[in-house]
């Protein structure tokens, strides 16, 4: 399914959305790319919402022929001309497809490429996920010197040091 833009407002009501890219830019539905605001094109940039049997949920298909990517959308209520308006607004993650249903779906379709070493002190979202899993999943080794997490294969992919005087228990950094 393609994405819709929807809206949620009182029953009865006329509106519609423009879509915007991160620059500012507008989306004109006429010439099928963004442009900068021109007022002379208001009326260009407008997709029509429709109401869905008196409910106060409207909606209209995302324009197909948008690259994919993050806009916003925001709906006006009025008749299409400047100076309507403005009822609210969102943001939609386009794929050029499909919209993307947020930090669930794009986690559950990313795969994690495993780790050939820890990563530094300040490492990505994805790093820091995939040393816990690989510390979790695979083998993972200690002796009362040494503390040692392996890659899927077995093979040691960083080694950390411990010590025990009988009164305190220390682990260094994994490096």
């Amino acid at each position: 399914m393609s994405a819709i833009i929807e809206c949620v407002s009182l029953t009865g009501r006329t509106l519609y959305a423009v879509v915007h890219n991160s620059s500012g830019q507008l989306w004109n539905t006429s010439g099928s790319a963004f442009e900068n605001f021109n007022s002379a094109h208001w009326a260009n940039y407008v997709t029509s919402l429709t109401e869905q049997t008196a409910t106060g949920y409207y909606t209209a298909a995302f324009p197909s022929a948008i690259p994919a990517g993050k806009y916003t959308e925001v709906y006006y209520q009025g008749t299409g001309t400047v100076g309507d308006v403005v009822i609210g607004s969102s943001q939609i993650y386009w794929n050029g497809t499909i919209e993307e249903q947020g930090i669930a779906q794009v986690l559950s379709n990313a795969a994690m490429t495993e780790l050939s070493s820890v990563p530094g002190a300040t490492p990505t979202v994805w790093q820091a996920l995939m040393l816990l899993y690989m510390s979790l999943r695979n083998i993972h080794t200690a002796t009362s010197s040494q503390e040692t997490i392996c890659n899927d294969a077995g093979n040691p992919i960083s080694n950390a040091s411990l010590a025990d005087n009988g009164t305190t228990f220390s682990k260094g950094q994994f490096v």
